[in-house]
């Protein structure tokens, strides 16, 4: 990414600045996982080229069908370059150059990015919505192992922390949550403290089968976790 930033600023002199001019910001690195991000689409469309260039010089070609275009803020679409091989001649990059830009970025309202789910509206809501998806799937899956009386609880608890609670907690500390959405997370913690202490719902306790068994989610979570 050193020569991407190096040969752009050799031509268009200044970096793209979404954030702070102090402090130009242009993409994200993990792995082979790049994220290119820009204020307009011909600034990002450079980047885009230039990156693809430097890349197949070294014999790294991007896998077109697995790119995508976050479009935030606008309607306009970006390309691939002309040909993996070279300097790009587009009019892009060179301005009044007659020759065609590549196939465009294929657009998506939602994209993963190291298992963050990111929207156009950039909101918890998509990514906290998917997580408890997959998360109440797993349950469903873990359901007969919480409700077993033969594992003691302290397993069933360190199962819970290390494959439930991973999957709907990732990242979560860099959302801004709203108090329906932390609801629902809790919602899922005492479904889950239900499960591991077989206690039903306040409803049976109270209607279906009157006794004194404490089944509030208050009584649940005083209850020692062993």
């Amino acid at each position: 990414m050193h020569d991407v930033e190096e040969e752009y600023t050799s031509k268009f002199e200044l970096l793209p600045n979404p954030f702070s001019a102090s402090s130009p910001l242009w993409d994200l690195e993990y792995a082979d996982d790049t994220v290119l991000f820009s204020p307009n689409p011909v600034t990002l469309q450079r980047l885009l080229h230039i990156l693809q260039h430097h890349a197949a010089r070294i014999g790294l070609l991007l896998n077109l069908e697995k790119c995508e275009h976050l479009q935030l803020n606008t309607e306009q679409d970006i390309y691939f370059r002309d040909t993996e091989q070279g300097q790009c001649q587009c009019s892009t990059c060179f301005p009044g150059s007659p020759v065609p830009h590549g196939p465009p970025v294929p657009v998506s309202a939602i994209v993963k990015y190291l298992g963050v789910y990111l929207s156009q509206k950039a909101r918890a809501q998509t990514d906290i919505t998917k997580r408890l998806a997959i998360t109440y799937a797993s349950l469903k899956v873990l359901r007969p192992f919480f409700e077993s009386r033969d594992i003691p609880a302290d397993w069933k608890f360190t199962i819970y922390g290390q494959v439930l609670r991973a999957i709907v907690l990732y990242a979560v500390q860099s959302e801004t949550l709203t108090v329906a959405q932390n609801v629902k997370l809790d919602t899922l913690h005492y479904r889950v403290l239900r499960n591991i202490t077989h206690t039903k719902t306040t409803f049976y306790h109270k209607v279906v089968n009157p006794n004194d068994t404490p089944s509030s989610n208050m009584d649940i979570s005083k209850r020692p976790l062993t």
